[in-house]
């Protein structure tokens, strides 16, 4: 997938699951650009320095969100976070 389904998909996601608030919907968009993190040539590795996270990498980032979306009660960063572990 490419950067723009990765947040089409996100935001589906997210308004389908209730979330209107749009802090809610800019994390669940700048969270959808995460699994793309090692790939250098994807939007999110262009803009972030040393992005090739690697498999152990996403595991630590998508365990992190997860218990940061459980923490917080907030199903979307949850669900993020789960998929990218």
């Amino acid at each position: 997938m490419v950067a723009g389904t990765h947040v089409f998909a996100a935001l589906a996601a997210a308004v389908s699951a209730g979330v209107t608030e749009p802090a809610a919907l800019g994390v669940a968009a700048a969270g959808s650009l995460l699994p793309d993190l090692d790939c250098p040539g994807s939007l999110a590795g262009r803009f972030v320095p040393g992005s090739s996270l690697g498999r152990v990498g996403r595991l630590a980032a998508g365990a992190l969100l997860g218990y940061l979306g459980w923490a917080k009660g907030d199903r979307v960063a949850l669900a993020c976070g789960v998929l990218l572990a």
